[in-house]
């Protein structure tokens, strides 16, 4: 289905507008630098028709493309290769980002002056890593030292046997982001970052729009003895409002959303 979608995109992509995206040279790499919010929306939807490029959870989806794109541009990364370190932790989620990712763009975009070094002490089940970098102007490092790993839960990555040291210094090296450097990872998060409650697609609040100061949860609230709503008339389907959602539905069938799932 997604590839089926991928293709009606691909027919709606403005190529002119798409065309003003510059291709630059940064960091020893290549980035796609849009110059409005319209050209980085097209570069979406262009992103989400690169089969074979992306992964299949972005194929189709020009929403979460969308997220990969502002996301780079964000972090000063090539958005195609950002895509390939995209991954759906839950229903609804927004894309979540590899380690790797998450390690290039504090390296990238937190004002240091080298990148972040990694220190580790004691064996086995006791084994803890000492992150440490240092802010341009400053010459004293901020340091963090996480738990022992037999404390780290949960362990989704097959690299904490594997390759125990490595996946021990991405760990940290997003805690030290989340302590001194918050605002490089704000709104991002791992699949080991999420609780149930925000990996469950939240359920959709009921509203009265008929209580007297506003929206409220039908059944409850301050407005709980408000009488029952008065029900539409008749030839509801002939008023402004039922006029508007039919031409609001006929928009939505020609062209696809920028949404957060995958268009079905």
């Amino acid at each position: 289905m997604s590839a089926d979608v991928a293709e009606r995109i691909e027919g709606k992509i403005d190529k002119q507008i798409v065309g003003g995206v510059q291709l630059r040279r940064a960091g020893g790499g290549l980035v796609l630098q849009p110059n409005n919010v319209a050209e980085a929306l097209e570069l979406a939807k262009v992103l989400s028709t690169a089969r074979g490029m992306i992964p299949d959870h972005l194929v189709g989806n020009p929403g979460a493309c969308a997220d990969v794109v502002f996301q780079a541009l964000q972090w000063g990364m090539n958005p195609f290769a950002l895509a390939k370190q995209s991954y759906i932790a839950g229903r609804g989620m927004p894309p979540a980002y590899m380690a790797q990712a998450l390690v290039a763009a504090v390296n990238a975009n937190a004002g240091l002056t080298e990148r972040l070094r990694y220190s580790f002490a004691g064996e086995g089940a006791k084994r803890v890593c000492t992150v440490s970098g240092v802010f341009k102007g400053s010459d004293q490092p901020h340091e963090y030292t996480s738990p022992e790993i037999g404390q780290i839960t949960p362990k989704n990555s097959p690299l904490w046997k594997t390759d125990p040291d490595r996946q021990l210094s991405y760990w940290s090296a997003r805690a030290w982001a989340r302590l001194y450097a918050a605002d490089v990872l704000m709104g991002v998060y791992a699949d080991d970052e999420l609780t149930p409650d925000m990996a469950r697609e939240p359920e959709k609040p009921q509203f009265d729009p008929f209580a007297g100061d506003g929206p409220r949860a039908i059944g409850g609230g301050r407005n709980a003895d408000t009488p029952a709503a008065v029900p539409l008339p008749r030839d509801a389907d002939s008023s402004p409002a039922s006029q508007l959602a039919g031409a609001s539905s006929e928009a939505i069938d020609d062209a696809p959303a920028f949404s957060g799932e995958a268009a079905q």
